[in-house]
Parts: structure tokens; sequence; C-alpha cells
């Protein structure tokens, strides 16, 4: 009776602390969302999808520019990357609007399904107890939690190559059956369709096939293959048909597969010193040490042991055939980051994988402390050193990706790859409260002309001017969105320029019949390093700031997140308007 009792006892408090922690994981998943602000890749990814409209200046031309018009078959892809996330985030896009949450909300929900798919795959193939570790590690894992708040494509990425990698392993497992064999396909194919870094994935069936061809074709016939290989080529079709048209048309594929190969492309030229290097050594030391840098140094270095016994077991022919198939699948990742290198953003795939790895050689660690005749004592020291470096792992990543103050030392307690907060978002939140309160119809931009204004676009709508010196990725989002989508009047000061339109503030007003509002930086953190350089858009900028502080023009102050002043609004009248040269 007591034993029964003290179990009833153990096992509420195990429910307790399991709440406990998974309302935990779910704050550090959720708890960052509407923190940083949205200033590099992500910016002109959620600017193209909000309308799914493919245009970036700066170098990069897309078929809008070639052509004059987008042609039916430039629907199906971008110039530099793959359309599935694209397609994800237009949906969120439709439902949410474009907002914050519906720009970050698809990856955070993508990682999070991860960590239940990772638990309910590695249940299916060991058991429960394995499975709460793996998925265990993965949630709680800063780089994983990074790369969804960060709203990198890697972000949905990975939940494609969750799917794949267990599909072909219980393929390989369950005697082949065709039903495994066509998911893994359709998968693999929409890892690949979210971005091309997926390639990794292509090498171990290869290498099962040389293992295991006469079991295969002896259980798998022909048709089968051939059904596969068809799923594959369907869900891959908008990407081939793209590249058939863009090398038809320009002499090469998009940015992405051609910067991979080495083909040289004047229309993306800004991306031209982009290709495959063969510094393997350097490459990989990179991507090992970017998972460091991501992580936690103790979190890090168990799961490159992680590797290691993986390795050993291997060695030592103690190996599952799961050990070999998760192995050959990281060697994969290595060796292809060996070749393309290792940004951030990049090496995030690698979580779901390290984390299966991770959570398999702690149980492995945890049975072979049972095994010493010292067993009370190792065992309990174990216990206590892993859950002292989960804890810790747990405890970066909140500082990493919720908090907004970080305790400690950058590279000790949180990552230098921290998402930042420098005002955009508190600027972002100004515009829509006090001068764009209401959004028009949204618009598709479908050929150049839709991109032409008149002045009726202008009539009864307050204009703003922003500082042209503002990061190039952070502009697209927070500005160019609602002129190119919303036709409203929101304008750089290179519109102001003498080589530009050559636009006038007093014209402008006269024409809106409504303020003139000048956006200007007066942080160098929220400044775009090239073009601040650039002494037209500078001059511009500062003379104008100058003039109105002259005036005596009243403005606003946005700060960011630490209370720090950030950006100027300058709400120019009619009163100010005539008195201004621009």
């Amino acid at each position: 009776m007591e034993k029964t009792a003290h179990s009833k006892v153990y096992r509420k408090i195990a429910y307790i602390l399991s709440g406990i922690i998974g309302l935990l994981v779910l704050y550090l998943w959720f708890g960052g969302i509407f923190y940083g602000d949205i200033y590099s890749d992500n910016s002109i990814n959620s600017f193209r999808a909000i309308s799914w409209f493919d245009r970036l200046l700066g170098g990069q031309s897309t078929p809008i520019d070639w052509f004059g018009h987008i042609p039916g078959w430039a629907l199906l892809s971008f110039h530099d990357a793959p359309p599935l996330v694209f397609f994800i985030q237009h949906i969120f896009f439709f439902i949410l609007g474009p907002t914050l949450l519906a720009t970050r909300l698809p990856y955070v929900l993508a990682g999070l399904a991860s960590v239940f798919l990772i638990y309910y795959f590695v249940k299916k193939i060991y058991n429960q107890k394995i499975a709460i570790f793996t998925a265990l590690t993965f949630s709680i894992n800063s780089y994983a939690v990074w790369a969804a708040l960060a709203g990198y494509l890697e972000g949905i990425q990975q939940i494609f190559i969750v799917l794949a990698f267990f599909f072909l392993f219980l393929f390989l497992q369950n005697d082949y059956k065709e039903k495994y064999l066509y998911l893994w396909s359709g998968f693999l194919a929409l890892s690949l369709i979210s971005k091309y870094t997926s390639l990794f994935l292509l090498l171990p069936p290869f290498i099962f096939v040389v293992l295991e061809y006469k079991k295969i074709f002896k259980k798998v016939s022909y048709k089968k293959i051939i059904l596969a290989v068809s799923i594959f080529f369907v869900i891959l079709s908008p990407v081939i048909i793209y590249n058939l048209n863009v090398y038809k048309t320009r002499g090469h594929l998009d940015a992405a597969l051609s910067s991979m190969i080495g083909m040289r492309a004047d229309d993306f030229s800004t991306l031209a010193g982009r290709k495959a290097d063969f510094n393997l050594w350097g490459n990989f030391n990179s991507t090992v040490s970017t998972i460091f840098a991501n992580n936690s140094y103790p979190f890090a270095l168990v799961i490159l042991f992680s590797f290691v016994w993986l390795i050993v077991k291997i060695a030592r022919r103690k190996n599952t055939k799961f050990d070999l198939y998760l192995v050959v699948n990281i060697a994969s990742f290595f060796l292809l980051f060996s070749f393309f290198g290792s940004a951030a953003r990049f090496v995030s795939i690698i979580t779901p994988l390290a984390s299966i790895a991770l959570g398999l050689a702690l149980y492995d660690w945890y049975l072979l402390t049972k095994e010493n005749r010292f067993r009370k004592i190792i065992t309990s020291a174990y216990v206590s050193l892993a859950i002292l470096i989960l804890f810790f792992e747990m405890f970066y990543a909140y500082n990493t990706n919720v908090l907004r103050k970080p305790v400690g030392l950058e590279n000790k307690t949180y990552s230098s790859y921290k998402i930042k907060n420098n005002g955009f978002n508190q600027l972002e939140d100004y515009i829509r409260k006090n001068i764009i309160i209401n959004l028009p119809k949204k618009q598709s931009p479908r050929n150049l002309a839709d991109l032409n204004f008149s002045n009726e676009d202008f009539v009864g709508r307050n204009v703003i001017i922003y500082d042209d010196r503002i990061n190039w990725f952070a502009q697209y989002w927070y500005f160019q969105k609602y002129l190119n989508y919303y036709r409203l009047p929101v304008i750089s000061t290179s519109y102001l320029a003498p080589s530009g339109p050559a636009l006038k503030i007093k014209d402008l007003q006269e024409v809106s019949g409504k303020d003139v509002y000048y956006v200007y930086p007066i942080r160098e953190d929220v400044l775009d390093t090239t073009r601040k350089a650039n002494s037209e858009i500078v001059s511009i900028s500062v003379n104008l700031a100058e003039k109105l502080d002259a005036l005596k023009v009243p403005y606003e102050i946005i700060k960011n997140i630490d209370r720090e002043d950030v950006f100027r609004i300058y709400k120019i009248s009619s009163e100010y308007s005539l008195r201004i040269l621009y």
C-alpha cells in the first residue's frame, strides 16, 4: 500500500514538472516573437511573400525587370530561392495581414511541429523514453529556437527535412513498404523546394541502395519506383519549369543554383562572388564553429560527443540500423557544407539531426552508468550533470531568444546571433497608429506599369519620406511594402535627389493636401553600411534634417525597446514646406 501511495505521489510530481517544463518550452518559442526587428534576408523574403511579387533592386534583377512584366512561368518560383516557404508565408499574410505575427508565426509553428514529429517517429522506432529525450533536446535547443524566430527559410525547411529523414528510414526498416517510399519522395521534394541546401538528403538513399539493392529491388517493383520518382518530379516541377525558362531566356539558372554550381550571371551581379569552394577543412571548421556560436558551449560540446559516440558504436559494431542511418545523414550534411560555407541560417538545419543524436547518446550513456559496480554514485552524478547541461542550454536559449537584456557575457551565456531590437518595430507601431491608420486594398504587381504612381495615389494621404541611409533590408519590410502593394506615398530621400525624380516636399504636400513626415535615423546601428557611405544619399538626408531643425519643425522621438532614441519623425506642415528647398 505504501509503495502504491508513493508511486502515485511521484507520478503526480512528474506530471506537474512535465507541465511546467512544457509551459516553459512554449514560452521559449513564443516569448520572443514580437521582440526582434526584421532587418536581413527575412525582411526581403517576407516583403515578397506578401503579394507573391519577386523584385529586388541593388544588383539583383528579376523577370519583371527583364521583360517589363511577369510571365506566367515566373510566378512558379523566385529568382534567388525556391517557392514553398514563400507560399506558406503568403497564406499567413493573407489571413493575418502584413504583420510581425504573420511573419514569424509559421516558423515558430514549424519548429514546434518538429518537436512533436521527432517525438512521434523516435517513439515509433525506439520507445517513449528515448523519444522524450530527443524531443526535449530539440525543444530547448537555442539554435533551433533562433532559427524559428529569425524567420529565415530554413526555419520551415527543417520540418520537411525531418519528415523526409524519417520516412526514408521507415521504408528501409519496414520491409520496404511502398507507402513510406512515396511519402519520402514527396517530402524530399518539398524540402528541396523550400531550400536547395536539402541536397544533403540525396546522398543517404544512394548509399543504402548500394548496401541493400538486392533486398530493395526484390521487394519494390519498377512501377513503384517510377511512381515515387514521378511524385518527386511533379512536386519539384515549379522549380524545374522556372529554371528551364530562365536558362532559355537569360542563359543561366536562378541565383541560388547559379551560385552553387559557379555559374556567373550578370543579372545577379551582387551575388557574383558566391560559389562552391574547395577549402574543405576551413568550411568544415567554420560549420562546427557556427554550432558552438549558436548553442551554449557545454551543449554544443556534448552534441559533438554524440556524433563521435555514434561513430564509436559503428566501429564496435554495437550500433542499430538507425545509428548508421543517422551518421550517414550527418556526414552528408557536413560534406555539403564543407563545399558551400556555413552562414548561421544555413547550418541551422542540422538542429533536428543533432538533437536526435544527442537524445540517443544521453540515453546510451545513462544505460552505461548502470553497468558499473559504483552505479548509484556514477548514475546520480551523470544524471545531475546531464540535467545541469540541459538546464543551462534552456537558460542560454531564454537569454538569447526571449530576454530583452541578456544576463552575463556574449558567447558565454547568450549568443552573439541574438536577434536585435533596434527600434524598427517601434517605428512601425507609430506609423500604423498615427500616419497609416488603415490600409487600402492590396495590389499584386504583375508589370512595371503597376509600379508607376500618379497624383491620385497621393491625394488625401499622408506622405512619408524616409532616410535612404536606413538598412537596405529593413527598408523593404518597414517602408516599401506600403509603396509597392498599397500604393501609399512612402518614398525614400533618393526621390528628392537631382539625379532621381527630384520631387519637392511642397509639391508633395500640395498634391496630397496632408502633412509630410520625414523619418530620420539618429543611431548608427539602423544605418546601412553601404548606403551611409554614399555621399549623395548622405548629403540629401542630413541636409534635410538640418534644415528642418533650423526651422524648428516639430518631431516625435521613436525609442527602441531599451528606451534609447533611434528615429526622429518630423511632421512637416504647409507652414514649413514652402521654406524647404527639397
